[in-house]
Parts: C-alpha cells; structure tokens; sequence
C-alpha cells in the first residue's frame, strides 16, 4: 500500500484494505497479481474505452478502467467488480453476477462503517438497494 498514488485511486486502494474485508483484500491481490493498471476517464473516453452508452468501468485484461470524478467509496466498489474479472473470463453470465455479488459485499461493508455524507450519491447504492427489496436478479445480490 506503501506505492499507491496519493490520488482518488490511491484512496480507494487504501478504502479497501481498511474497510472492505476478504473482499477488498482479495480486490488489492488481484490488482497486484495480474500487474493491472488503474486508470480513470471521463465519461465520453470511458464510453469509448468500455464500447457502451453508459459506462461506469471496464477490464480490459490488463487495465481497469474507472469514470473520473467518482467517490472513493464508488472508486474502491468498481475496483472490486473489475478485479473480479481477473479470475476468468470477463462478462460471462457466471462471472457478472458474481462481480456484482463481490462489489456489493463491498459496498455494504462501507455503508455500515463509514459516515452517511460518505455514501450519499453512491452510484452502488441503487443496485444494493433493489437487492434488498427484491427487484434486482437473485444472483446478482450479496
């Protein structure tokens, strides 16, 4: 944790390893073991880099990429998800859900430690909260 930039994903990096749990150690050594870079874009590169309408982050194998301008709690989250990505095959119907699954564990690990003015306007927060009320896919939920 010594080499992470002191940067929004430095701090999303140092999140993880304070709060996020197995999950977040487990993110921080895949990161490390697959050699990843971590960049940030703005959306219009983002879109482009990821080939969607409305990307929040990608994994090209090799770099996760991540919108800019995000909350360290929405940076460390995304992190999770992309670095899932690294156990195989990206965007299967087995990997995805267990991505989100991952990134959501995550997610509610930060919601119950960390002040409510550091999770407002969680982009994460949408997804955990339709887990909880039912109307998201099962296996997409923690």
């Amino acid at each position: 944790m010594d080499d992470c930039p002191k940067d929004a994903v430095g701090n999303a990096f140092r999140l993880l390893k304070s709060e996020g749990g197995r999950e977040g150690e487990s993110t921080i050594l895949l990161v490390a073991a697959n050699q990843a870079d971590v960049k940030t874009l703005p959306h219009a590169k983002l879109n482009r880099q990821c080939r969607q309408q409305d990307a929040t982050g990608c994994n090209t194998g090799k770099t996760i990429y991540m919108l800019a301008g995000q909350s360290e709690v929405d940076n460390a989250t995304r992190l999770t998800h992309e670095a899932t990505h690294f156990f195989g095959e990206p965007y299967t119907t087995v990997e995805e859900p267990l991505a989100w699954r991952r990134a959501l564990t995550v997610w509610r690990r930060f919601d119950a430690a960390l002040p409510a003015a550091s999770m407002a306007g969680s982009w994460y927060k949408q997804w955990s909260d339709a887990c909880r009320s039912g109307a998201s896919a099962p296996n997409y939920c923690p």
